[in-house]
């Protein structure tokens, strides 16, 4: 009997569209396996970190930590329509502003449903969009992790204000 290649294993690589993608989508899987973690267990399992330093550089990891821990992200939501107090977090669509390391506050926008990321910082351009050296900037991977661990600012605003600001980000 003829043995046949298995599917996921060829010497092909992946279209680097498709490999982001994926990388873009295992990153926002780790985020909320730490929200839940951290809720359920009050820390993040070393496992949890193990991952994420897999996926990112050590470099870019330590500075998002960095920026969580000096509480430099405001997540920026939209009121509650309903009565639920769960604190689970709604990873649809996330506007937050950080403040970088230079105290300049970047926009960053992520949408889990359509693996969409934006930071109007220079380094999300040129690294992440042109270059794709990284999944995420330093400012997008810190507000990812802020919102994960219910650290920095949350500041609720109007649907309005809240477009705006997801627009802004696009055009700076």
């Amino acid at each position: 009997m003829e043995k046949l290649p298995s599917p996921c294993c060829t010497d092909a690589p992946l279209p680097s569209n498709v490999a982001h993608s994926i990388l873009v989508e295992t990153a926002f899987q780790l985020c909320k396996q730490i929200e839940a973690s951290s809720t359920e267990q009050g820390g993040v399992p070393d496992s949890l970190l193990l991952a994420l330093y897999s996926l990112f550089q050590q470099q870019l990891l330590l500075q998002a930590l960095d920026l969580v821990d000096q509480d430099r992200v405001t997540n920026y939501t939209l009121p509650k329509e309903n009565k639920d107090t769960s604190s689970q977090v709604c990873w649809e669509k996330l506007v937050c502003m950080v403040k970088g390391s230079t105290n300049k506050e970047y926009t960053c926008c992520i949408s889990t449903s359509t693996n969409h990321l934006h930071c109007s910082c220079p380094s999300f351009r040129f690294s992440v969009a042109m270059r794709k050296e990284t999944v995420m900037c330093k400012h997008l991977l810190a507000a990812c992790l802020a919102v994960a661990l219910h650290r920095g600012k949350s500041v609720i605003v109007t649907k309005l204000r809240w477009e705006e600001l997801w627009e802004s980000s696009h055009t700076q």
